[in-house]
């Protein structure tokens, strides 16, 4: 299952779709425990835009995320979502990326 995701006109926050022209996510896995869900996830597409701090590039990323879905009256009532910031990183730039290089997390 692939899911293009483009950009919504309503966020603010600058995300990789909002870099990319097309960001694609497989769904790799899916468990279902009642009212929660959790999804694996496989996310790839281009850099076309500046994101982060980082200028376009050009380069493709491939990384791996984890999402999970809190259900409640059959809507989701809360989302929580894993990425790997710092191979997404490695691969946009090229280069090797410190702990203290990406911000909150160092």
């Amino acid at each position: 299952m692939t899911t293009a995701v483009r950009r919504r006109p309503d966020r603010r926050a600058v995300t990789p779709a909002d870099a990319t022209a097309l960001v694609r996510q497989l769904v790799d896995h899916v468990i279902n425990g009642g009212d929660t869900v959790v999804a694996r996830l496989r996310c790839t597409g281009t850099q076309l835009a500046d994101w982060d701090g980082l200028p376009a590039t050009g380069r493709t990323m491939h990384v791996d995320e984890v999402q999970i879905f809190h259900f409640a009256d059959g809507h989701i009532a809360h989302v929580w979502a894993l990425e790997d910031t710092w191979a997404r990183r490695r691969q946009l730039t090229g280069e090797d990326t410190t702990a203290d290089d990406l911000g909150a997390l160092g």
